[in-house]
């Protein structure tokens, strides 16, 4: 929404700023399903799509950013999609809460062909970021 459209809206509603914000930020969290009972990762539609920020929620709140075993099968295509859309601060705020309980494991991950040509990625990405 831009700018205008958004000024518009909110002079049309007769609300503040704060308010229509508010209003707004209700709406987007009674949408997330963030309660572990009512997440589905299989239906996610933003997840199926590679939607970034569906993928970020993703790895962050459910088993797959929590177990070695769902980030090796579901998580890294997620990292991928996540880094292929250039979002690559989110990408190592995952990585700095998956890695460090994961160490003692490592040689899982870099055994994992998947995981290896995301970060081959990643640094790819990073080196040609302004």
């Amino acid at each position: 929404m831009s700018l205008v459209s958004y000024l518009a809206n909110v002079l049309r509603l007769g609300m503040s700023p704060e308010a229509s914000f508010s209003q707004w930020a209700w709406q987007l969290l009674l949408r997330l399903k963030l309660h572990s009972n009512s997440q589905n990762l299989k239906g996610a539609w933003a997840v199926k799509a590679g939607i970034p920020i569906g993928c970020y929620l993703s790895i962050a709140m459910t088993p797959v950013g929590h177990s070695l075993e769902h980030f090796c099968t579901d998580g890294i295509g997620l990292l991928k999609s996540l880094i292929q859309s250039h979002h690559l601060r989110a990408a190592v705020h995952l990585l700095d809460n998956i890695l460090p309980p994961t160490y003692h494991l490592s040689f899982c991950l870099l055994n994992n062909s998947q995981f290896v040509s995301c970060i081959q990625m990643f640094l790819q990405y990073d080196s040609v970021s302004p």
